[in-house]
């Protein structure tokens, strides 16, 4: 049985998808499965994945597009690692990655979520900038209301804690990890290492590009969820203000301010 799982969903991924899956096997910790879920992609992505003949990947097609939230829920169901770690069908992982997570894990037996800081790349693969994350545990949780505190594509998790927090809300078409992540801050301890083991990919068909207004939407809809059922104090709604007015600020304007003045952020989102 190996230790990691390493869980991805990819929809129309014929691009990057070789890319991704590249540093997955080359990992310089390689006690893990690799359980792709192709979800009903229509282009040369199912052909991509099938031509790997590496005994630790599984591939899942569905018969039907159902979004990323539920394509994971079945790559988690099907695994049979002790932690499942999360990939993106764009991203890169550095080859140490799982090394370097693995390694907190033993040191740090009760934390159940562990993310990293990550490398932001361009389409090329060509690496523009770096966000940084909070690192322990009272950090995260006290950020969690105001952005999401961990980034996807990076983390490692206790597959038991996945199960007990119900796993990921299948319904959601965004923002699924961040429901995730304030659903298991209730009972998990939390981390993020400050070393960029990660490195995420901008171009156009991604997902935080293209679906600006619909995730800032989404994002206040999430945190009046969890305020109102008492995950938050509520005082927190004063949290909900910023992203409801960057919703009703014009989109090339908010690109510009976010260009211009916050490109330096501490935090990802």
């Amino acid at each position: 049985m190996p230790e990691i799982s390493v869980i991805m969903g990819v929809y129309n991924g014929e691009r990057y998808v070789s890319e991704a899956i590249e540093s997955i096997l080359s990992q310089s910790y390689d006690d893990f499965e690799f359980i792709i879920v192709d979800d009903c992609s229509t282009d040369r992505t199912n052909e991509i994945i099938k031509s790997y003949n590496d005994p630790r990947i599984k591939i899942i097609r569905l018969d039907r597009n159902h979004g990323l939230a539920y394509a994971l829920n079945i790559a988690a169901k099907e695994s049979q690692g002790k932690y499942i770690a999360r990939m993106d069908s764009d991203d890169i992982s550095v080859k140490e990655r799982f090394e370097r997570q693995i390694l907190f894990f033993r040191k740090n037996q009760d934390i159940s979520v562990l993310g990293t800081s990550y490398y932001e790349i361009d389409s090329s693969g060509e690496i523009i900038g770096e966000k940084k994350f909070p690192s322990d545990d009272k950090d995260i949780k006290s950020l969690m209301i105001k952005i999401n505190p961990f980034f996807h594509a990076s983390i490692m998790m206790k597959k038991e804690s996945l199960e007990e927090a119900g796993y990921y809300n299948g319904s959601l078409r965004m923002l699924e990890d961040y429901d995730l992540w304030i659903r298991m801050s209730k009972k998990c301890k939390l981390a993020n290492l400050d070393e960029s083991l990660i490195k995420r990919r901008y171009h156009e068909g991604n997902v935080c590009l293209t679906t600006d207004n619909a995730q800032l939407l989404a994002g206040v809809k999430l945190r009046l969820k969890y305020i109102f059922a008492g995950y938050f104090p509520a005082y927190a709604l004063i949290h909900v203000i910023k992203p409801l007015v960057a919703y009703l600020t014009p989109q090339q304007l908010r690109k510009f301010i976010r260009k211009t003045f916050f490109k330096s952020s501490l935090y990802g989102r």
